[in-house]
């Protein structure tokens, strides 16, 4: 997100308002991701693939966002997370659905609101996090959520989702969050010898 409106933050009426050419904002996110397959495979020994039916239905999960093209890079290893990538649009502005491993998924961007001012830079930026976290490998979860002992939780147990790996964490919690627990590690995908 684009931190643009100082101190006060933007003006109420900027949240749900869409004025930007959104084509002409994300052009450069919608090259990074044409981009991104080719970068991926000479960098890293995995395998470009159309994305199976059950792959898209897991990366969309209900969201009624349409994708024109979701494709797979596969590392061909067990131990190592394919990643999906699903590029959509909004209001003519490329969007993309990620997902990788047992059950991480993110709308990149998650709004275009003005309020948010998503641009470009912003989205590469996000998108790669993910790349970064597959390639790299991480330790995924779902586990029962340990609340702070400040905070109260009304709606009884939640869950908690989420990833670590070198360069940080990522988790939420919610009523939401269902399935069961699980943890899953992820092996660093293997580089290309010319790359290393």
């Amino acid at each position: 997100m684009v931190d643009s409106w100082g101190d006060d933050g933007p003006p109420y009426d900027a949240y749900g308002r869409h004025s930007r050419d959104l084509a002409a904002v994300t052009a450069e996110y919608a090259a990074y991701l044409e981009d991104l397959p080719a970068r991926l495979t000479s960098e890293y020994v995995c395998q470009l693939q159309e994305a199976t039916v059950d792959q898209v239905e897991w990366l969309l999960n209900g969201s009624p966002a349409e994708l024109h093209h979701v494709f797979a890079l596969d590392p061909g290893v067990d131990a190592c997370a394919t990643l999906l990538v699903g590029r959509g649009q909004f209001e003519g502005g490329t969007t993309a659905e990620i997902g990788f491993g047992v059950a991480t998924r993110a709308s990149i961007p998650p709004c275009f609101c003005d309020a948010c001012g998503e641009d470009s830079a912003s989205l590469i930026s996000q998108t790669e996090e993910y790349v970064r976290i597959v390639t790299a490998g991480c330790r995924e979860f779902r586990r029962p959520y340990r609340a702070p002992l400040a905070t109260r939780l009304s709606d009884g147990p939640w869950m908690e989702i989420g990833y670590e790996w070198s360069g940080g964490r990522g988790s939420g919690a919610s009523a939401q969050v269902r399935g069961e627990p699980f943890q899953r590690q992820w092996q660093a995908w293997r580089r290309r010898p010319e790359t290393v």
